[in-house]
């Protein structure tokens, strides 16, 4: 346990709800990183973040890290088809391509540099009713089971670190139902959706 001895004041935000986003007069946005440029890719970032820990690129390399994933294997109109909508959760889907590059002071070195990957762009269609880690669980489910073959997680495990546990990187490697790992999520307290 970590003795820190720090002064801590909360200030309370006058009828505001957990539940709702923060667009007023003190909403100046600050990066918390050169990868995270506003409050979608923040939003989205919470689901995206996972394929880190893949061989599918996040995006690093592009102007928009986060908000796209791909491989040059990727079949992305077959991932659309076995997704079988292009709205899940409030994150709109549509077929992409890009060409991750070295970036200085973003990403020197994303996966598939400078190779056209096949991809998804993802974007925020509704805020309020987006939950990103539901979404990118069942299209890291739909890759796996499109590209068994070309689809890995990382042999050093990051996703499990990403994720919090090694269920998803067990279920995904079991080709199991990622539906009985979400529906856990509602029976955790400790889990926390903004819908």
């Amino acid at each position: 346990k970590m003795q820190i001895k720090a002064e801590l004041k909360i200030v309370p935000a006058i009828n505001w709800q957990r539940n709702e986003f923060y667009f007023g007069p003190a909403s100046g946005w600050l990066p918390p990183s050169p990868n995270i440029p506003d409050i979608e890719t923040a939003v989205l970032y919470s689901g995206v973040c996972l394929f880190e820990g893949t061989n599918v690129s996040e995006g690093r390399g592009t102007e928009y890290p986060f908000k796209m994933i791909g491989a040059p294997w990727l079949k992305p109109d077959k991932i659309m088809e076995e997704l079988g909508q292009p709205l899940i959760n409030g994150i709109g889907i549509k077929t992409i391509q890009f060409k991750p590059e070295s970036i200085p002071g973003k990403s020197k070195w994303p996966k598939y540099l400078d190779e056209k990957c096949n991809g998804l762009f993802l974007t925020l269609i509704d805020m309020q009713k987006s939950n990103p880690l539901n979404a990118i669980v069942r299209i890291l489910q739909a890759i796996q089971k499109i590209h068994p073959d070309h689809f890995s997680v990382l042999e050093s495990h990051f996703l499990d670190n990403l994720y919090g546990s090694d269920k998803l990187r067990i279920m995904l490697e079991l080709n199991g139902n990622v539906e009985i790992l979400i529906d856990s999520w509602a029976e955790d307290e400790n889990y926390f959706y903004l819908g």
